[in-house]
């Protein structure tokens, strides 16, 4: 089963972004993302340390996805990805981790992708390739599981024709000037 995603617009995260995606957030605390975890998310999302990515559909922010701890063509974090949950289930997710993982710079030996996902969300990830290696339990008894998934140089272009399929679009500061333009342009 080939992955599929839907047609929306991916951007760099602005302040003005914030109150939507902490409210997409708040709408899953406690049914499909963990309690406790908000305000970690409220400072990732602000993070001058994570580069979060947002996906616009029809106007509407639709939910983001970031990366972290990125050192290119070695490794790399992703961390809290969202979608609306008036939208699960369409494509969404899968194009912001596709264009997350297209932004990546494999180098010449591919860069592994490092991600810690909830019990919800393993399945997702699981389809798209990551492997599990481990799993561990917060003190309120949420599991995550901790996996990776490399990108291999030539992986992009998987990558770009999956989201082209799906009309994604990419905002000018991720294909100006930007070393990864080409993927994105």
């Amino acid at each position: 089963m080939s992955p599929k995603a839907a047609k929306c617009h991916i951007r760099l995260i602005e302040e003005s972004d914030y109150p939507q995606l902490e409210s997409i957030y708040a709408d899953h605390d406690g049914i499909s993302v963990p309690s406790g975890y908000f305000d970690q998310f409220r400072e990732t999302i602000r993070s001058d340390e994570v580069i979060y990515f947002v996906a616009e559909a029809d106007g509407r922010i639709i939910g983001g996805g970031g990366i972290c701890e990125y050192f290119p063509g070695s490794q790399v974090s992703l961390t809290f990805g969202v979608v609306s949950k008036d939208e699960l289930r369409r494509g969404y997710g899968t194009a912001i981790l596709l264009a997350r993982l297209a932004f990546i710079d494999p180098g010449s030996k591919g860069c592994e992708i490092l991600l810690e996902a909830t019990e919800w969300s393993s399945d997702f990830f699981s389809r798209l390739g990551f492997k599990w290696h481990d799993h561990s339990e917060d003190l309120a008894g949420n599991i995550f599981f901790h996996g990776t998934h490399m990108v291999l140089p030539g992986d992009r272009q998987i990558f770009q024709r999956i989201l082209d399929l799906g009309e994604v679009t990419f905002a000018s500061e991720l294909t100006k000037g930007n070393r990864n333009a080409a993927i994105f342009g």
